[in-house]
Formats: structure tokens, C-alpha cells, sequence
């Protein structure tokens, strides 16, 4: 599990997320996290304008009346309401401000296949009664249904492939990648590898295009779509022209005195 937490760190890095508690609940129950994280939340002082993403690799267990729970550090099965981090806490603490845009993903193991449902129900709740006009909801995404067995790393690994896949097939006019269609991609990275395994999606209270994943590729400049095709060459020539011309010569601007450039072959022995 060290090692799926450190690949989506590094993921969502990229993406221009910072790392909050590092290594929270490696050692923590379920009252430090609580603690920690309703300490955090108040000193960071969330606004409508942040976009949160949790990620928890480990074990899940459905109680009686579907209350889903989340193992820490010294959980035990006879007792989860005391030992347990119920997933329906984690979110209220999350939420207690004024945060819009949350994202939990559960990457729970074979012990732990079984949560979704209850998650789920969790978040509508807790979204409905925090609906604001410009939020765009409350999302989950866990790694497997019901009664799949997930392997350690499957789902880490299908993510990451599932990102690059979805921007591809995204284009240049949308400013965020839709989840929807990154589960589809990882899903079809499990049928491909022949696991059984599927990862699902749902959402509390959706009213746009969750803004969690950035599209590396997306240029808001684009002509609106319709545009006729000679309006189109003439924005194309015009960044060609104003944007990678100037850089090929190794200045900003198209003005500008730029530098002769040889190209040349270098090669390294190992």
C-alpha cells in the first residue's frame, strides 16, 4: 500500500496538487485522524474555491443499517464504531466549511471489497445538505464493486495508464477531464489485463464538470466549434507564427533577434 499511495501522490502532483498530512493514518486511529483532520480543515480555511482529493488504500467494512467504515491503524472487527474511521465522519469534517469540490477515492483490498453502496448513500446525504448554487458536487470512486477482489496496485497502475488515455480521446475544448470517462478507461485497462475487477463512479450533488483532473491539452483560445475552415488556418497560422516560431529561435517574441540553431546527434555510452 506504501507504494500505491506514493504513485497517486505522485499523479496528482503533476496535476498541481499539494500533499496535505503526509502520512496521515500510518499509524493513527480513527480519533487522531478525526482530530488531524478537523484541525487541518479549520487551519486551511476551505473555500468554495478549492478542490480537495482523498485517497485511502486498505481495508473497508460495511456495519449494520449500511454504515460504511473505513480500518486504521488498530481498527478491529468486533468494534467499528470506536475503532473504525466511519467514511460518512471523513467527509462531514471535510465539509463542515464552505469546500465544494471533494473527491474520495477508496482503493480498498480484497478484505475490504464491499463499501460502495453505503459510501455512496453517504455523500448524497451529506451533498444535498450542502447544496450551494456552484458547486459541482461531491464525487466517489471506489476501485471495486461490491464482491470484486482488488489486487494491491491494480487500480493505481490502471489510473495512472487511464489518464493519459482520456486526455487523448478529450481533445482541446474541454478544460477538465471527465471522470466518467477516466473510470471507463480504467475499466477497460482491468478487462484488458483480464481481471474481474471494475472500478465504479457516483456523485452526490452534480451541477457541472467536476474540476479535479486539469487537461494538460485544452487551449481556451480555440474557434468556437463551427467555426469555417479558413477562420480556423488563420488562428492556426497565427500560433504558429506568434508562438512556436519565435520559440524555435530561442526568444519570446516574433520581433526579436533570435539565435542559428544546428542540430546535432549526441550519444552516451552506459
Amino acid at each position: 500500500m506504501p507504494n500505491d499511495v506514493r504513485a497517486t501522490t505522485e499523479l496528482f502532483a503533476a496535476f498541481g496538487y499539494e500533499s496535505a498530512l503526509p502520512g496521515l493514518g500510518e499509524y493513527d486511529g480513527a480519533e487522531q485522524i478525526r482530530r488531524k483532520l478537523a484541525h487541518w480543515s479549520e487551519d486551511a480555511a476551505l473555500t468554495g474555491d478549492d478542490v480537495v482529493v482523498v485517497y485511502f488504500a486498505g481495508h473497508g467494512s460495511v456495519e449494520e443499517r449500511d454504515r460504511h467504515y473505513l480500518f486504521c491503524w488498530d481498527s478491529r472487527d468486533g468494534d467499528l464504531v470506536t475503532t473504525a474511521l466511519a467514511t460518512e465522519d471523513l467527509v462531514r469534517i471535510l465539509c463542515r466549511g464552505d469546500l465544494r469540490h471533494l473527491l474520495l477515492i477508496l482503493d480498498t483490498c480484497a478484505g475490504g471489497a464491499g463499501g460502495a453502496e453505503a459510501s455512496v448513500v453517504a455523500l448524497r446525504t451529506i451533498a444535498y445538505r450542502n447544496a450551494h448554487a456552484d458547486s459541482t458536487g461531491l464525487w466517489f470512486l471506489a476501485s471495486a464493486r461490491r464482491k470484486d477482489i482488488a489486487e494491491d496496485g491494480a487500480f493505481v497502475a490502471a489510473l495512472g495508464e487511464a489518464v493519459e488515455t482520456t486526455t487523448g480521446r478529450t481533445g482541446r475544448r474541454q478544460q477538465y477531464l471527465d471522470l466518467i470517462e477516466l473510470v471507463k478507461a480504467v475499466n477497460e485497462r482491468f478487462e484488458g489485463d483480464g481481471r474481474g475487477q471494475r472500478a465504479e463512479l457516483a456523485s452526490g450533488l452534480v451541477t457541472g464538470l467536476a474540476p479535479f483532473l486539469p487537461n494538460v491539452g485544452y487551449e481556451e483560445e480555440l474557434p468556437p466549434i463551427g467555426t469555417d475552415l479558413e477562420v480556423q488556418r488563420r488562428v492556426a497560422a497565427r500560433d504558429l507564427t506568434e508562438h512556436f516560431g519565435p520559440r524555435s529561435r530561442g526568444v519570446e517574441f516574433e520581433s526579436e533577434q533570435g539565435l542559428s540553431v544546428a542540430l546535432t546527434m549526441y550519444r552516451q555510452a552506459l
